[in-house]
């Protein structure tokens, strides 16, 4: 007989942040991922938050950083705070500026044949 599988915790993301980055040279990684797990944990307390994402291009040695918000005005509202968080300065300096790039994405269910 078949189950009705269990209804989600969080509700389905509407809107993904996605930032890629490079760090700056002399950036160690053990430096920037203390910085990631200081982001992490704001994040989780931001409302709207849904869940993140973390991956890294060892071709490029870039970052890339996806984060799920219920909406896109709860993904703008924690980048209008991002600047206050107490982990910004130090992350914003450890970020290659040049390389920083981010975008929000409405996500689109994948069409089956």
């Amino acid at each position: 007989m078949p189950t009705t599988p269990p209804e989600p915790t969080t509700p389905p993301a509407a809107c993904l942040e996605i930032a890629t980055f490079r760090t700056r040279a002399g950036v160690s990684r053990p430096a920037l991922e203390r910085l990631l797990g200081q982001a992490q944990a704001w994040l989780e307390a931001q409302p709207g938050f849904c869940s993140r994402r973390l991956a890294h291009d060892l071709e490029q040695d870039a970052w890339v950083d996806q984060v799920e918000w219920r909406s896109a005005e709860d993904a703008r509202r924690a980048m209008a705070a991002y600047p206050a968080a107490p982990f910004a300065e130090a992350m914003n300096g450890a970020i290659d500026a040049e390389s920083f790039r981010c975008w929000h994405a409405a996500p689109v269910a994948t069409p089956r044949p």
